[in-house]
Parts: C-alpha cells; sequence; structure tokens
C-alpha cells in the first residue's frame, strides 16, 4: 500500500463507521411500515430511533470535507464522478433531518404516514447511495453497471436486516416475533445479493487490485459471520445475532473500501499537501474527539436501552 492509499484510509474508515452506525436507523424507517400493524407500533418503531440527534453524520461530513480537499479530478472527468460525495451528502443529511422531524413532529399527527414516508425516502437514498459506489471507481462498464445495481439493492437490504434485527433485541411480544422474521428472510434474499455482487466484481478487480486474495477472504470471513448471525437469529438468540451481523458488515464494507482505497489513485489526483494544509486550519482534533465520544455514546446507549 502506498502513500496515497494510506492518504484515502482514513477518510474510507470515516465513511464505514457513518455506515455501520447509521445503518439501523435506516434500516428502522423501511421496517416501520412493513411491521408495524397499529398507530402504537408503529409509533415504537419510530421512536427506536431516538435519540434523534446522534451525530454520525458527522463521520461523513468529515470524510467527505477530507476527499474534496485532496481528490482532483483530472480535466475532462465527468461532473458527476467529481461531485458524486457532495450528492451522498445531501441525501444522507436529509434523511438524518427526515427523521428527526419524524421523532419530533410529524408522528404526533400521523404514525402511519410519518412510517411510510421515513420508508419511502430511505429506500430512495440507500438505493443511489449504494449504487453511485461501484460507478465512481470505473469507466462506463456493463459489469460495473450491473454491479451497481446490485450494490444499491443489497445497501436496502443490508439495512433493512440489521435494522429488523435490532428491533428483534428490542422489541417484546408479537412485534419481536416479527422482527426476528423478517430479518431472517431479508438473510436468505441479502445472501443472494451478496454472492453475485462479489463475483460480479471478480474479474473487474484483478485489473486494478494486485492483492485479489484479500477479497475472497473478505468475502469468505463475512459469508461465515452471516451465517453465524442467520443460525443464532433462528434460535432466537438475537442478540448474538446482531453482533455477528455487525461483525459481517464490517468485512463486507472493507471489501468495497479497499477496492475504494485501491482504485480511486489511478482515476484521480490525489493532493495530500493540500488535505495537511486544510487540517492545520480547523481543530481538527477537537472536532475528531467530539465527534467519537458523541456518536459511540449513543450507540453504546441504544445497545443497552432496556427492552419494551
Amino acid at each position: 500500500m502506498g502513500g496515497k492509499d494510506l492518504a484515502l484510509l482514513l477518510p474510507a474508515c470515516f465513511i464505514g463507521l457513518y455506515l455501520l452506525l447509521e445503518a439501523v436507523d435506516w434500516g428502522l424507517c423501511l421496517a416501520a411500515p412493513v411491521i408495524g400493524r397499529d398507530e402504537k407500533e408503529w409509533g415504537y418503531i419510530i421512536n427506536l430511533m431516538r435519540p434523534a440527534v446522534d451525530g454520525n453524520e458527522l463521520w461523513f461530513i468529515i470524510a467527505s470535507f477530507m476527499l474534496s480537499v485532496m481528490v482532483k479530478a483530472p480535466a475532462g472527468t465527468p461532473a458527476s464522478y467529481s461531485n458524486w460525495m457532495a450528492f451522498t451528502g445531501t441525501l444522507i443529511v436529509g434523511g438524518a433531518c427526515l427523521r428527526m422531524l419524524g421523532i419530533w413532529f410529524f408522528q404526533r399527527v400521523n404514525k402511519r404516514l410519518t412510517a411510510n414516508m421515513l420508508c419511502l425516502y430511505s429506500m430512495a437514498s440507500l438505493f443511489v447511495i449504494g449504487a453511485t459506489g461501484p460507478l465512481v471507481i470505473t469507466t462506463n462498464s456493463s459489469i460495473f453497471i450491473g454491479a451497481a445495481i446490485l450494490s444499491g439493492i443489497w445497501s436496502v437490504i443490508g439495512s433493512f436486516q440489521l435494522g429488523a434485527l435490532y428491533g428483534a433485541v428490542k422489541a417484546r411480544g408479537s412485534l419481536q416475533e416479527r422482527f426476528r422474521r423478517a430479518c431472517l428472510y431479508s438473510y436468505l434474499l441479502s445472501a443472494v445479493i451478496y454472492m453475485i455482487f462479489i463475483f460480479l466484481l471478480w474479474k473487474p478487480v484483478n485489473t486494478y487490485w494486485h492483492t485479489g486474495a484479500y477479497l475472497w477472504l473478505s468475502w469468505a470471513a463475512s459469508c461465515m459471520l452471516f451465517i453465524g448471525s442467520f443460525a443464532a437469529t433462528r434460535k432466537r438468540l438475537t442478540g448474538w445475532g446482531l453482533g455477528l451481523a455487525y461483525a459481517a458488515f464490517i468485512f463486507a464494507l472493507s471489501v468495497f473500501l479497499s477496492l475504494c482505497i485501491t482504485v480511486i489513485p489511478l482515476q484521480f489526483d490525489i493532493d495530500m499537501g493540500a488535505l495537511k494544509c486544510a487540517l492545520h486550519q480547523w481543530p481538527a482534533t477537537i472536532i475528531l474527539v467530539v465527534t467519537v465520544i458523541w456518536t459511540f455514546s449513543v450507540f453504546i446507549y441504544r445497545l443497552r436501552r432496556k427492552s419494551e
């Protein structure tokens, strides 16, 4: 791994942290109208996203700032390639604002409408966010367009899976059972799409990635962890299932983010000096410490929050 690859490692990790920490909220938005059956259950699922202000978006904002300063598009690069972070960031911040409004205001008026609104926005945004990833690291290719579509679908189903599993951990009674069953069904669909996605990427990855064995190791690890999570959830050990699902999600993300770190320097110019100058002008350490304390405190609170 060269210097440019190392420079991209930190923002890639920050994007991964955002996706890891925020996936449950996206998933609960998707699950609310599917699993809830009445006003009480819709309200309960929406309130599982509390506290609404979790700060997770800061990870993506910091990564976007670093990449916008450091990554320079060569002359002739299409604008859609150079501006995809800004577009994705708009969807992410818009989703956070919509969830806050839904939790604090909209559900007081109409819980069913709020659940449907959150679901539709989340489904569209997750598909676009997932689909733009493979497209931004390559030139036009039918293989990568297919991978983009599968990536978008997997982003939706994977988030639904984590959200449903979190609901199965926290809910009780018939709602818990519906969460658990929905999670099990989503496991099967997610596994099929994920395997096709990985095999579809295999040939293009070898063109860029000299350590293609890492792709298979990460893929194998994520598959084994997904199987373990499925087995634990099926046996109603939902807490263990959630932990294994998070671990599988980390390995699945590492496949794509590692590819991005390797391929982006081949597609764009990396200016590490510009990043150093920009960081010196901002209290980067303070911002990072505040983000770590804020986001992980909320994450731990939500994991340890009592079931209802």
